[in-house]
């Protein structure tokens, strides 16, 4: 792996490229963190494949799409699971984390205030509620502490980020959708915590998050 050469290019901020960074981070994966900065975008949307970010560079090789990406790097770092059974339970909990999360964009990308609470609000009362009682069903059912299997995969990293926004009372761009209401949500789930402060407690993990800048470890 580290002999790989990996140029993962973003913007300077979390986003979508937050997960794939941590996954990178967890396998142990040495990769080139570019950061584009917004002033530079317009020129160098026509160098992606689909004009958007984040984008994988593998040996020269172009990849595109989130999810995509982190199945990719999941699996040069072993973390995809390690049969089809445990590859589909990581891909369908990791998807439902991507469908939350374009809800948080779509929210902060709706027009007026007001729109933006009423939609926040919505969330919080219907779509987190259910996403976290259906999760804690699925670890309850299983006999793993984690996703796919008895140790964390790439799913776990990410469900784990997602949790972390919702409790966090330092995370303002969560905070600013949802306020503090949010933080009690994951309360009434032990086992979902417990799986978020295992795998974010992970040393490779743990390194990577304590070394990101205070702006990267406020802003989304």
């Amino acid at each position: 792996m580290a002999d790989m050469k990996i140029k993962l290019i973003y913007f300077d901020g979390r986003g979508r490229g937050e997960i794939i960074r941590q996954i990178l981070a967890f396998g142990g994966i040495a990769f080139e963190d570019i950061r584009i900065p917004m002033e530079e975008w317009d020129d160098y949307k026509s160098k992606t494949p689909w004009g958007q970010l984040p984008i994988l560079e593998f040996e020269g090789v172009t990849i595109a799409q989130t999810m995509t990406i982190c199945r990719f790097v999941a699996k040069k770092a072993g973390l995809a699971g390690i049969n089809a059974l445990e590859q589909a339970q990581m891909d369908m909990v990791a998807d439902k984390c991507n469908e939350y999360t374009t809800k948080l964009f779509d929210i902060h990308d709706l027009p007026t205030d007001e729109l933006k609470a009423k939609a926040s609000k919505k969330m919080l009362d219907d779509y987190v509620p259910m996403f976290l009682k259906n999760l804690d069903s699925l670890l309850e059912k299983s006999s793993n502490k984690f996703i796919g299997g008895p140790v964390p995969g790439y799913a776990d990293i990410i469900l784990a980020e997602c949790i972390n926004g919702l409790s966090d009372p330092k995370d303002p761009y969560i905070h600013s959708l949802m306020g503090d209401s949010r933080l009690k949500l994951v309360d009434k789930y032990p086992r979902i915590k417990d799986l978020t402060e295992s795998v974010r407690s992970a040393p490779a993990l743990k390194l990577y998050l304590d070394a990101r800048r205070d702006s990267e470890k406020e802003e989304f």
